[in-house]
């Protein structure tokens, strides 16, 4: 009899002592995380959207999926679940935009905004490390008109070039971080709400991606692109550039989204503009961004 009546009270301990709130088991140790994200691009109908954390455990920085997205991009608000677990040791919030099949992956894939969990709370942006590491304050961008690789050099104002021009020498107008894999910049100019790519780059130095529209004389070894051959549809070339919007983006390799959707610079060329003179261009206030709050009060 003192046996059983031993295994009672054993049972009652168990069963009457509060629960280890770190322990997984059921769902009363779910907690909501609640994110509100703006002016995500609009993604393919083959590309998802997914949340992860990046959690501690045993003095490892572990990722977790919380949940893929139903959403293609524009602004939204969400409250997902996870356990208390994992909410209680997350570092950091990020959010990935994948294709389809890979969104079922235990990894992240390509990573578009992260953020430092702080008290609970923090903002998920392009600026943080996780993400592209676009500091404001670090990143600067300037463009000059001029044509090298006009043989006539008839139309100075038909080119740009991310470069800054002082008395003939040309050195590195754009300051901007290596991207993450997948990721690249591409320079766009706007003609009566047609862009027109400068052509895609990994680096403020050396040649771009592309010289579809530039003469036949030797490209500097810089960003830009001379618009004198090769017209698209409805533009006339030589372009005279005065008046005209410029951009630099972040463009998806693999085409998740619309290549000029992430403007991280932004510019007008004045209408008074003279070549060989160096301009500014502005970091763009409308960009991917988020917040998030994570409640672990139960």
């Amino acid at each position: 009899m003192k046996k059983y009546f031993f295994i009672i009270i054993l049972l009652f301990i168990i069963t009457g002592c509060e629960k280890d709130p770190d322990v997984v088991t059921t769902q009363d140790n779910l907690a909501d995380i609640t994110l509100t994200l703006e002016n995500l691009p609009i993604i393919s109908d083959t590309s998802r959207y997914v949340v992860w954390l990046y959690f501690s455990e045993a003095s490892q920085i572990k990722p977790l999926k919380v949940q893929v997205l139903n959403i293609t991009g524009g602004n939204t608000s969400i409250t997902l679940t996870a356990d208390l677990y994992y909410l209680r040791r997350a570092q950091n919030v990020i959010l990935t935009v994948e294709s389809a099949n890979e969104s079922a992956d235990s990894l992240p894939g390509i990573k578009i905004l992260a953020g430092e969990v702080i008290a609970n709370t923090g903002q998920i942006d392009i600026n943080n490390p996780l993400s592209f590491n676009l500091v404001p304050g670090e990143i600067t961008a300037s463009y000059t008109l001029f044509t090298p690789t006009d043989t006539l050099d008839n139309s100075p104002k038909s080119g740009i070039w991310f470069v800054k021009y002082n008395n003939g020498n040309m050195t590195q107008g754009l300051e901007l971080p290596p991207l993450p894999g997948g990721w690249r910049y591409e320079g766009w100019v706007e003609v009566d709400g047609k862009l027109i790519s400068t052509g895609a780059f990994t680096s403020g130095t050396g040649a771009d991606l592309s010289s579809a529209y530039s003469g036949t004389h030797a490209q500097v070894a810089f960003p830009g692109e001379d618009f004198l051959n090769n017209a698209p549809a409805g533009v006339t070339f030589p372009l005279d550039l005065s008046g005209k919007k410029v951009y630099i983006s972040i463009a998806s390799v693999r085409n998740f989204f619309n290549p000029s959707d992430i403007k991280v610079f932004t510019a007008l060329v004045p209408a008074d503009a003279q070549p060989f003179t160096t301009y500014n261009m502005q970091l763009n206030q409308v960009l991917p961004k988020g917040n998030f709050i994570i409640d672990v009060t139960l």
